[in-house]
């Protein structure tokens, strides 16, 4: 489902991916899933800079050959529960 939503997004010019979705690309990495390269001039990404989140940032960068404009917002990582929690 996830891929392909973010399938749906590779031809779009701006684009703000959030704590959550960047999670879920970091462990898409860890099960070797490939992401797509998207056509994002304008990225927002909105991030506590956590290590669950920090590998999708990567991905969603490197996949973003037209990029010309990021902006981080970033955010307490106190309030975001660790997704791996419980597994």
């Amino acid at each position: 489902m996830v891929l392909k939503m973010l399938d749906k997004l590779t031809n779009v010019e701006k684009l703000t991916f959030g704590p959550n979705i960047l999670q879920v690309i970091s462990f898409f990495e860890f099960l070797h899933v490939p992401f797509p390269s998207i056509k994002v001039k304008d990225l927002t990404v909105e991030t506590s800079m956590s290590p669950f989140e920090t590998p999708g940032t990567i991905i969603v960068l490197q996949n973003s050959p037209n990029l010309k404009k990021l902006t981080v917002h970033t955010m307490d990582f106190a309030p975001l529960l660790n997704p791996l929690q419980g597994l």
